[in-house]
């Protein structure tokens, strides 16, 4: 059922509630990107309540700032207790993990636990070696193609064919990621660029020892899940892993920055089981074929 649920300063935020069961929040990246988790929502609606929603400026959302993580922790505050009693399992996705880990620390008695799914960890050295990935993975004529996109001031469908570009590199399959990079690009809703240089230079410029002090006295439990061949270095959330009091991390074989597309089924075992409704089998791991265990 979509809602909207107003901000503390009044700003409308698009929201979704699906499903019935344990309730699992759910944040995507970006910054400056609208919803693209329903094909991960219908994974869950059977036995889980997914709750989705659009960042500010984004989507369906009020086009109005700050665009601050203060203000995105806060909005999400807003979401949680307009949907629903009691604390929330969280799930967070690329910038969204990052969102959600903050969540945490602000407000721990809000959230059960938290499902970290290709995140970028706690510096920025990640992005170098992301961009290197991005453009090995593009052919010699895309390259190009992107390369000029980039450097135009650009129209709304050639925004979307720069996008496309970008997100097709985000597959461990590049022929399966054009698919998939269409599909999330149709309906073209526009990046918020403002919002997405706004939120990542903050980002950009927080102190990565403070913020692994800050994460070594989290008493939220974290599930960490990477895609082996996700463009991000799954090397980026090693010092996360490390500081986190209650981790668990599940690294995917053969997965790119979004298994919930490539892997369905195992992933859908392992939010289901992050939510307490356990798939595992009796010695508490899944298929060895595509996942390892730390």
């Amino acid at each position: 059922m979509e809602a909207t649920i107003f901000a503390a300063d009044g700003a409308a935020l698009w929201c979704d509630v699906t499903g019935r069961g344990p309730r699992i929040a759910l944040c995507n990246g970006g910054p400056g990107l609208a919803d693209y988790l329903h094909p991960m929502a219908r994974l869950f609606t059977d036995r889980i309540q997914t709750v989705r929603w659009e960042q500010r400026g984004c989507g369906r959302s009020a086009r109005v700032g700050p665009f601050t993580v203060e203000q995105c922790v806060d909005d999400l505050r807003q979401v949680i207790a307009s949907t629903g009693d009691g604390p929330v399992f969280l799930l967070g996705h690329s910038w969204g993990a990052t969102l959600a880990l903050r969540f945490a620390l602000t407000y721990p008695g809000m959230v059960r636990s938290l499902a970290y799914i290709s995140g970028t960890g706690t510096g920025a050295a990640w992005k170098a070696q992301w961009r290197a990935n991005m453009r090995a993975r593009l052919r010699s004529a895309e390259l190009r193609r992107y390369d000029r996109l980039a450097a135009l001031d650009r129209t709304a469908d050639q925004d979307r064919e720069l996008a496309i570009l970008q997100w097709k590199t985000d597959y461990a399959d590049p022929n399966a990621g054009e698919l998939h990079a269409t599909a999330m690009a149709t309906p073209w809703s526009p990046v918020n660029e403002l919002c997405n240089r706004a939120i990542g230079a903050e980002v950009d410029g927080w102190v990565e020892q403070d913020l692994l002090a800050e994460y070594r006295g989290l008493r939220v439990p974290v599930l960490v899940v990477h895609g082996d061949r996700d463009p991000r270095p799954g090397s980026a959330v090693d010092l996360l892993c490390r500081a986190l009091p209650d981790v668990r991390r599940v690294d995917l074989r053969d997965a790119g920055h979004l298994p919930w597309l490539e892997h369905p089924d195992l992933f859908r075992d392992l939010i289901r089981d992050h939510v307490g409704l356990s798939t595992a089998d009796s010695t508490g791991h899944y298929d060895h074929r595509r996942t390892t265990h730390t």
